[in-house]
Order: C-alpha cells, then sequence, then structure tokens
C-alpha cells in the first residue's frame, strides 16, 4: 500500500482470529501469545498467559453452579433493551441472541448486563456505586464463565463453531465495556491510563485469540447487518489521509526496523478505522472507534508500555477518532482527554507532530 489512505492487508499467515477481512476487518499479524493480564476485575484463572493452559477449575457441565438472575438483573436486561443507547438495528439481535444463549454460554447475557449497569450508573448518579459494583460482578462472571468454557471446549475437543455466534457477541460487547471503563475510570495520571490501556488490548488479543467461529455462521446470524455495514464501510473507495502524515513520521524514524514495521502497522489500521467510521451510517461509527485497540498487535502495544513517542502519537491520532464518536455513551470526552494526555507527555518537542489532533479538538470547540 503506497499510502495511508487505502485498505491495510497484511501478508497471509498471521495467528488465527475471528478479525478477518471476510468480516470487513484488516487482517493482523500478531503471532505473541497473549501475556499474562492482571486487571483487578478479572478472575485468577483468566489471568493465565492462555485460556487453553488455565488451571483445572470447574465447568459450566460438570459441577460450576448456573449463572443465577435476579429481579435486578431482569431490570438491567429491560434497560438494554429500552433504554441503552447502541445502533439502532443492533439492540433486539443483540438481545436475543444473549437470551437465547443464556443457558449454554451465560457469559454474553452477563456481559450485556454489565454494560447496561454502567450505563445506569450514568443515568443514576445517586445509585453510581451499587450499579458499578453489578458491572464489576457481571463483567467478571461473565469471563470466568467464558474462560471455563474455553478450556472444556478445547479439553473435549469440542465444536467451538456451535458456540461462535455467543462468543462472538460476548468478545464485541467486552470490547465496548473495557473502552467505557478505561477512559472513564483511569484518569489518574499519564502511567495509570498507559497500565490500564495495554492491560485491556492484551484483554482483546486473549479473547480473539481462542474465538474461531465460522464466517458463514456469523454471517447468516441476525448480526448480519453490522457485518454487512463493517464490510461495506471497509470496501468502499472513500478513504481519508488522517495518517499519511503519522506514517511518514513513523517510516522515517530512527527506531529500529522492527518496532518501525510495528508502529507503522497500527497507524493503517488506525486508518482503516478511520474510513470506516466515516462510511459507516451515523448511529453506527462508534464501532470503528471501538475495533481499533481490539486489533492492535503485541509489538506495538510494547512500544506503547515503553512509552516510545511515535507509538504515543499513534494513540493521540486516535483520540481524534475517539472524539469523532464522543456524542456515544461509551466514549464521552474520552479522546479530548487522551489527546491532551499525550500532548502533556511528550511536551514541546513533539509539538509539531501533535499539532493536527490539538486543532481538531480546537476546531470542534470553537
Amino acid at each position: 500500500m503506497s499510502s495511508a489512505t487505502g485498505l491495510y492487508h497484511p501478508a497471509s499467515g498471521s495467528s488465527s482470529t475471528f478479525f478477518g477481512s471476510r468480516l470487513g476487518f484488516p487482517t493482523i499479524i500478531d503471532d505473541q501469545p497473549p501475556p499474562i493480564t492482571t486487571l483487578p476485575s478479572f478472575t485468577e484463572s483468566f489471568a493465565a498467559k492462555n485460556f487453553a493452559d488455565t488451571p483445572s477449575t470447574p465447568s459450566i457441565s460438570d459441577g460450576m453452579p448456573q449463572p443465577v438472575f435476579t429481579a435486578k438483573h431482569l431490570i438491567l436486561l429491560h434497560h438494554a433493551t429500552t433504554a441503552m443507547p447502541l445502533t439502532n438495528d443492533l439492540v433486539r439481535p443483540v438481545v436475543d441472541i444473549a437470551v437465547e444463549w443464556c443457558k449454554n454460554a451465560p457469559y454474553a447475557v452477563d456481559q450485556l448486563l454489565a454494560i447496561a449497569a454502567d450505563h445506569l450508573a450514568i443515568l443514576q448518579p445517586e445509585q453510581a456505586a451499587s450499579h458499578r459494583r453489578t458491572a464489576r460482578e457481571l463483567q467478571t462472571r461473565a469471563l470466568t464463565f467464558f474462560n471455563n468454557h474455553a478450556q472444556e471446549l478445547s479439553q473435549e475437543n469440542g465444536d467451538f463453531d456451535k458456540y461462535c455466534l455467543p462468543r462472538f457477541l460476548f468478545a464485541a460487547l467486552l470490547s465496548l465495556h473495557m473502552i467505557y471503563e478505561t477512559y472513564a475510570y483511569y484518569r489518574a495520571n499519564f502511567h495509570v491510563f498507559i497500565e490500564r490501556f495495554v492491560e485491556s488490548v492484551h484483554l482483546h488479543r486473549g479473547v480473539r485469540t481462542v474465538i474461531s467461529p465460522s464466517y458463514n455462521i456469523i454471517f447468516e446470524s441476525p448480526l448480519k447487518p453490522f457485518i454487512v455495514n463493517i464490510r461495506l464501510a471497509s470496501e468502499s473507495e472513500n478513504g481519508g489521509s488522517e495518517c499519511v502524515a503519522l506514517l511518514e513520521l513513523v517510516q522515517n524514524s530512527d527506531l529500529s526496523s522492527a518496532t518501525v514495521n510495528a508502529i507503522a502497522q497500527a497507524v493503517h489500521t488506525l486508518q482503516w478505522a478511520f474510513n470506516v467510521h466515516r462510511n459507516l451510517p451515523q448511529d453506527g461509527s462508534v464501532h470503528a472507534s471501538t475495533a481499533f485497540p481490539v486489533l492492535l498487535t503485541a509489538e506495538f502495544m510494547e512500544a506503547v508500555r515503553k512509552h516510545r513517542p511515535e507509538a504515543l502519537l499513534v494513540l493521540a491520532y486516535y483520540g481524534v477518532l475517539l472524539h469523532r464518536c464522543r456524542n456515544a455513551w461509551i466514549i464521552g470526552d474520552g479522546g479530548s482527554f487522551l489527546i491532551r494526555l499525550i500532548a502533556d507527555y511528550l511536551g514541546s518537542f513533539w509539538q509539531e507532530p501533535m499539532r493536527w489532533p490539538l486543532e481538531e479538538l480546537e476546531r470542534d470547540q470553537g
């Protein structure tokens, strides 16, 4: 690809992942196994290097109790159905799939209810602490069941395709929730945010490593309109040039070739996200911003963890995409927060490449 304006499709040979070109997502080269994850709401078994390598724990079928759903959970389900903003044509199928699979794959409905609880925390600030506690409990339970179910299927050579729909839905909902949590609750300082962001991306990598759903099953499911929109948006020739200057800066940097390649791939992926955002219907364009962190590689995240300025600039440019989605409740002012956080950390030496993200904020506020 000659510039960042087109779609980026790296060479074949990447790790198996459902985020492939047939679903409209760029194929990502990321062969490193997911590392240890230590987010406070994650269970010990989920924190292992790989789901298949986790310690033996009871599965849904051989001793782990079925999740109990209470009147509070029914209230959350009603809220998710009637009052929680998602893409207009996505709410009903998401709820239907989650409820249909609540017995055999309860992690999908638990994750849906967790998001609903956090949304209620915004709407009912006087009960925010209680709703937030409920959200964390449900997210932890969802991750526990997802992990144990994956282990059970792996040990028994089970049919992963049979469960691909609730697993895909769980991963998508978890991505939304993780983005909301990261920008809402981890703002104390630069280091707190970066640590959380790195850990959350590692979680996304861990989830996508063990999900290999059948394209045909997903495409013929009630989620088809969402998948079609993503694919059409990614195939559109109406691309932008937001990342052209950033790509040139990265390619001309004095970083090692491996680091340059890793950051350049992230830049291409970010331009893909900008393009998809541009071409999606307005009520669904937020999904472009939530897809980007799911597609980041271990090599790029290592550069972020080491605070490489070029990698941090990618996050600042990503802040522009988030800012364009600020009307979505899961994003809010997360974009402006991220841009200013990176600008303050990088300082005056990097003020020229930071000019565009900061100008985007000023233009929208003017």
